[in-house]
């Protein structure tokens, strides 16, 4: 039986053509929007009757999701993060339908690879560190916090047991990219004074950044088969260098008391609850990482021996 959803895919190809000619026609993104909305809620529930991941899978749709992500990227100018409204809200719902047509699904995990998705995923990640690391984060709208988390999710989704991409992200240097987005935007504490939805999506964005970085590391992996790095010694290489150093002990400071102390959270008891378990899942995240690093990498030993780095850690520590 024939997926509706088809119908939907032509919608898209039809907006992807009508924003080729013009970028910035808002009607022709809310188009965009409306078909990719409906197919990712759809796929949101499993058909016995209708196998919509395979058919749209080998439909065109995954060319048409790079083509739509490449006109967003390329329309922002140097940016490359959508600039319109109209454009991130079709661009969030692509990616929700990325997500969820490769999820437990490795023929479209490979489609979406081949058509450029994951890449064009990729570098909407590396524009949003570019323009985080050059301005105040705190200032994120909520809107690009969304975005940025679901960017996180399609590639988890993607390359969750599935090695191809795994071993693609992992090369094109994902994992730093996306801890350098995760403990830039949630820092452990940050939300005691903070608007509440707006640290939720943070501490949703550092909790899929966290599990997608303890994929890449191969933690949680059911990967296809053996990479040459496990079958010479058992173990995945590191997937940080030096470089993740001065991002994984930022957390630590927020847990270093601080003098005079701060006043104390004003929000409820399930709430404050909530946000502590972010914290303390923060903690253990880089405690993992920072004792693997150390015991991995001679180069990392002797950064942690650095002034700034050890003060923080004893800092900890004491």
């Amino acid at each position: 039986m024939a997926s509706p959803l088809l119908a939907q895919v032509s919608s898209l190809e039809s907006a992807r053509a009508a924003l080729e000619t013009n970028p910035s026609a808002a009607g022709d993104w809310q188009v965009a929007e409306v078909a990719a909305r409906t197919i990712a809620d759809t796929l949101r529930t499993r058909s016995g009757e209708v196998d919509h991941k395979t058919q749209l899978g080998e439909s065109s749709l995954p060319r048409t999701i790079a083509g739509l992500f490449q006109i967003a990227a390329t329309s922002a100018g140097e940016a490359g993060i959508p600039s319109s409204t109209a454009a991130k809200t079709a661009v969030y719902e692509l990616l929700r339908v990325g997500a969820n047509v490769c999820s437990d699904h490795n023929p479209n995990r490979q489609a979406l690879l081949d058509a450029g998705v994951v890449a064009s995923v990729l570098e909407m990640l590396d524009a949003y560190w570019r323009k985080i690391s050059a301005t105040d984060s705190s200032r994120l709208p909520v809107d690009d916090l969304r975005l940025i988390k679901t960017c996180i999710g399609i590639l988890l989704n993607a390359s969750l047991g599935y090695e191809p991409i795994r071993s693609t992200l992992v090369s094109s240097k994902a994992p730093l990219t996306i801890l350098q987005l995760s403990s830039t935007l949630y820092a452990p504490g940050g939300w005691v004074h903070g608007d509440v939805e707006e640290w939720k999506w943070r501490s949703g964005l550092s909790s899929w950044g966290w599990t997608a970085i303890s994929n890449f590391k191969g933690d949680d992996s059911e990967d296809d088969g053996p990479t040459q790095a496990s079958q010479n010694d058992g173990k995945q290489p590191p997937i940080f260098d030096a470089e993740a150093l001065p991002f994984l002990v930022t957390a630590l400071s927020a847990f270093i008391p601080k003098l005079p102390p701060q006043e104390p959270p004003t929000l409820d008891r399930s709430t404050c609850h909530d946000f502590v378990r972010s914290d303390l899942d923060v903690l253990n995240h880089v405690s993992t990482q920072l004792e693997s690093l150390a015991l991995d990498s001679q180069t990392v030993r002797c950064d942690l021996a650095g002034w700034d780095i050890m003060t923080t850690v004893v800092d900890f520590v004491e």
